[in-house]
């Protein structure tokens, strides 16, 4: 008993080293920067913190690992000790900064007891299981202890696609994670004489990222709508898609929400780009290290980087259009100038990932079952696909509201419809446009698939929208709270009159 414990304590700990780096690394970034107080308008300001340094731990510790196995093709005990060491000095660096930070805001947590209490659930559920889906098991744990046991990514492993697992060439960063626990507990595992390779508990890895998604949600409302954000963020967080076991919920052990969540917050970064006309280096750069992650993670990232880089074109375009009759010609030239190198920059940040993606995995054989879409953009195939938008338009209204999401995109797209208290910014317009282009790219994605359409729909389709559904959430949120009712003031706010 005390091995099968030990093991899920570990990994706790270690899901704590991984909190606690990230927060230290925001805080030596901030440095160079001018840091705000604190007011009024800043009260979500430590969840969104909370949320940015887990994910940011997460690349502290997986892209070192990525880049030594580009290099040397296999992870040795060396490489997983020096992570650790790296980690564990940032850990304790930023454990007392956040120390000092949560004391700051000491008087403002009393409203979060709520999440806090749910995400004690959550986590003790996690502790309890193990990895029991289909792809965490065959495509993303299976690779994560071919890592931590050694092995080459050059080997029959993942250059013979007709092995056990499939998809030898997805992107890396979950098995990544997952080899660095199991290398550690597997270190427990021959102290104790316990089973090797034991995955109890190993879903915990996966609370961080449904906690983070969750923070973030709450931290958007937080600054859209004062004083609501705990309680948006706690109606987002029973969403049963976020926490289920059933296969691409949050604690399959999918990497689903792990994409959801670098999705989420580099959205949120980039969209404030969007929103001024001078360069912000900081929102810039913690966006496009998110993208990084989501490219990393899954191979929906090509589709998610071209959406932020349109949403980009659509917002300067909404601009030019809100401005048609007042901007004069030196405001046009600065509206499109600051479009262009914000597409620029992003683009020019996370091409090399792409590079960097193509030297290490495009050498490993596609599997024997996979299906090109390229070949699929031809008439002859088209012609005979002209029902499908109807059959995929249905099946997605269906899915839609089902009890996978509860009543949130029922609501959320029922409030999009309703009139507002005041016009809609542009970091509203870049985030409903990126919506929409991954939305529409997803459909067409299952109207031209060359698999069996309805399998596809019922293995893909709700793992595809969980991708999307966290900036729905806050889109929503964001035209809930600006409908033109009269809210009372809070106590914190300035009252006129």
């Amino acid at each position: 008993m005390i091995g099968p414990c030990g093991m899920i304590v570990l990994t706790w700990l270690w899901l704590a080293g991984v909190w606690l780096s990230g927060w230290a690394s925001i805080s030596l970034l901030a440095r160079f920067g001018t840091r705000q107080s604190l007011s009024t308008k800043e009260r979500g300001k430590l969840a969104g913190d909370l949320a940015t340094a887990f994910l940011t731990g997460v690349l502290v510790c997986v892209l070192p690992l990525y880049v030594i196995l580009a290099v040397v093709g296999r992870l040795s005990a060396v490489a997983f000790v020096t992570v650790l060491c790296v980690q564990l000095g940032l850990a304790c660096l930023g454990a007392r900064s956040l120390l000092r930070e949560l004391r700051h805001h000491a008087g403002r947590l009393q409203d979060w007891w709520g999440l806090v209490g749910w995400a004690l659930v959550v986590g003790l559920l996690a502790s309890a299981a193990a990895l029991w889906g289909y792809d965490a098991q065959a495509i993303y744990g299976l690779k994560a202890k071919i890592l931590a046991d050694g092995l080459s990514i050059y080997g029959p492993d993942f250059m013979d696609p007709y092995r056990v697992h499939y998809w030898n060439n997805y992107p890396l960063l979950v098995p990544l994670l997952e080899a660095q626990v199991f290398f550690w507990r597997n270190q427990w595992a021959l102290l104790t004489g316990e089973e090797l390779w034991n995955d109890l508990g190993m879903p915990v890895l996966l609370w961080g990222f449904i906690i983070a998604l969750v923070l973030q949600v709450a931290a958007a409302t937080e600054r859209r709508w004062v004083g609501c954000g705990p309680w948006m963020g706690l109606l987002f967080a029973i969403t049963p898609m976020l926490w289920r076991w059933t296969e691409g919920a949050g604690l399959s052990g999918s990497v689903d929400v792990v994409f959801a969540g670098f999705v989420l917050s580099a959205v949120l970064e980039l969209c404030q780009l969007a929103e001024r006309t001078q360069l912000q280096w900081g929102p810039l750069i913690r966006g496009a290290l998110f993208l990084t992650g989501a490219c990393l993670t899954k191979q929906e990232g090509v589709i998610a980087t071209g959406a932020i880089l349109g949403a980009f074109v659509a917002t300067t375009v909404w601009k030019l259009w809100r401005g048609r009759d007042s901007l004069a010609s030196l405001a046009v030239r600065r509206v499109i100038l600051s479009g262009a190198r914000c597409l620029l920059l992003v683009g020019l940040l996370v091409l090399p990932t792409f590079v960097f993606l193509r030297v290490v995995h495009g050498c490993m054989p596609a599997p024997p079952y996979s299906r090109p879409y390229l070949e699929t953009l031809n008439l002859d195939w088209l012609s005979r696909i002209s029902d499908r938008p109807l059959t995929v338009g249905a099946f997605a209204v269906n899915e839609f509201f089902n009890n996978r999401w509860g009543l949130l995109w029922l609501l959320g797209s029922l409030s999009l419809f309703l009139p507002r208290r005041h016009p809609i910014d542009a970091a509203t317009v870049f985030c409903r446009a990126f919506l929409v282009l991954v939305l529409a790219a997803y459909l067409a994605i299952f109207v031209v698939t060359p698999y069996p359409l309805h399998f596809h729909l019922h293995t893909a389709f709700a793992r595809l929208m969980f991708h999307i559904f966290p900036v729905f959430v806050v889109v929503a949120i964001e035209q809930i709270a600006s409908l033109p009712w009269k809210r009372p003031a809070l106590p914190a706010e300035p009252i006129a009159g």
